[in-house]
């Protein structure tokens, strides 16, 4: 019950320091084409990292609570989920960054060819981030499999 709770306030504070920086990053910026294009950027990885991580999610957290009494295979497995997460990261960051320039402008048709510019530059370096995202969801469900 502890470990839950401890994990609800993670999360609560990862969100409100996510707002927190959203607003910063508008009110520093002010309102215009970069902060346009950095809005626009998230969309991409935070649909890649929402569909990523459930389906790796449901598919490691059964498995690892199977092996979580027999600490060399649950070992042994959370490393597979590990490098499975990286390989599909990576993965996924090459074919997006390296396509998106034939994409992004049908999906922001209205942005100018600076913002888009700089929306994939943003888009890369989220994507680069949620790489990272989904090595830590993993190792949350191995701490939930601990638990």
């Amino acid at each position: 019950m502890r470990q839950s709770f401890y994990i609800g306030i993670v999360v609560s504070l990862q969100l409100i320091f996510m707002l927190v920086a959203q607003l910063l990053i508008v009110r520093v910026a002010g309102v215009g084409a970069i902060t346009d294009s950095y809005i626009a950027a998230q969309t991409i990885p935070s649909v890649v990292i929402s569909i990523v991580v459930s389906a790796l999610q449901s598919v490691w957290l059964p498995r690892l609570a199977v092996m979580s009494s027999n600490p060399v295979m649950w070992k042994n497995e959370q490393s597979k989920a590990l490098g499975q997460a990286g390989l599909l990261g990576g993965s996924l960051f090459l074919l997006i960054a390296f396509s998106m320039f034939y994409w992004l402008p049908l999906l922001y048709p209205g942005f100018l060819e600076e913002q888009l510019e700089s929306t994939m530059y943003f888009t890369n370096v989220l994507l680069a981030a949620t790489i990272f995202n989904m090595q830590s969801s993993l190792l949350t469900v191995a701490l939930r499999t601990k638990g």
